[in-house]
This record gives structure tokens, C-alpha cells and sequence, in this order.
């Protein structure tokens, strides 16, 4: 069952689940993508303004990998 963040975000399929984050990644979500043995993530943000609402990926890898990632991108887009 394929699934379109364009769609509609916050409430992702059952094959693919999406869930808040906190912490660090507070205001992210992450979509979980189970494949094979392996666990996934993309990690993204909804954008409401300007309009229109957009959806900014920051970060797809392995589950660890992909969180690690993502916190990096936020500190080093914070320094410039």
C-alpha cells in the first residue's frame, strides 16, 4: 500500500507509521520504514507557513544513523 506524505502528513499509513519526536527533534516526525532486516527512518518536518504547507525531509538512513543525522543538520544549520 504505497502512501504520500503530501497526503496528509501527521497520519501515515498502518504499513508505514509516522510518530512525533522529542527532545532534540522536537516539531519533527518520523516515518518508520521497516525493510528485510532493517529499520529505517526518514525524518521530517511539516512546514504550515508561507503557504503552502510543505514537508522538509532532513534525514532518511538506518534508525540510529538517521536520528544522529538529523541533529546534525540542526546544529550546523543553528552556527550559520
Amino acid at each position: 500500500m504505497p502512501i504520500s506524505l503530501s497526503t496528509n502528513p501527521l497520519h501515515t499509513s498502518q504499513y508505514f507509521p509516522s510518530h512525533a519526536l522529542k527532545g532534540d527533534l522536537a516539531n519533527y516526525r518520523a516515518l518508520e520504514v521497516d525493510w528485510d532486516d532493517s529499520a529505517y527512518r526518514l525524518v521530517y518536518r511539516v512546514v504550515d507557513s508561507p503557504f503552502p504547507k510543505t514537508v522538509r525531509i532532513i534525514s532518511f538512513d538506518e534508525h540510529d544513523p538517521a536520528y544522529d543525522s538529523a541533529k546534525e543538520r540542526l546544529r550546523s544549520s543553528k552556527s550559520k
